[in-house]
């Protein structure tokens, strides 16, 4: 649901108090986006729990009882098969729940110092000696073949 959201946080944890900008985005956006998230998700289920607020018609309808929204049933549905799976594999490899949990050790530099990187800048780095840097024409397209500029 909202996982990477608190996940971030934990994983940038050693970074977080290092600057305004990295406990900023680093950890207090991400987590009022696991935040919102939840509250969405919550929402939602009471939402779709009544079958009037759903194009489907209802699923479960037994005496007196109106059912529970489609929307509802397929969304908690899929939680309700996704968590035994994930117990199912947790038993048939093992190995892939024992990793250590991982840290950040380094950030690039001038992210950490605040700098903003251009994607130029970026493939620059990433290309081989042997390939000259891909560079931007006037239009902001990349310059390739056949392209002016």
């Amino acid at each position: 649901m909202a996982a990477r959201g608190v996940a971030a946080p934990i994983y940038f944890r050693r970074f977080l108090f290092k600057s305004w900008k990295n406990f900023l985005f680093m950890g207090l956006v991400p987590l009022l986006g696991a935040a919102t998230l939840a509250w969405v998700f919550v929402k939602s289920a009471f939402d779709y729990w009544n079958p009037a607020n759903s194009y489907s018609p209802a699923w479960f309808r037994i005496g007196g009882f109106h059912g529970v929204g489609a929307a509802f049933v397929i969304g908690i549905g899929m939680l309700v098969v996704g968590i035994p799976l994930m117990f199912w594999w947790r038993a048939a490899r093992p190995d892939f729940f024992r990793q250590r949990s991982e840290v950040a050790e380094t950030l690039d530099p001038g992210a950490a110092k605040g700098a903003i990187v251009s994607e130029e800048q970026l493939l620059a780095e990433e290309a081989a000696p042997s390939m000259p840097a891909v560079r931007s024409g006037p239009s902001g397209r990349s310059g390739g073949p056949g392209s002016s500029g």
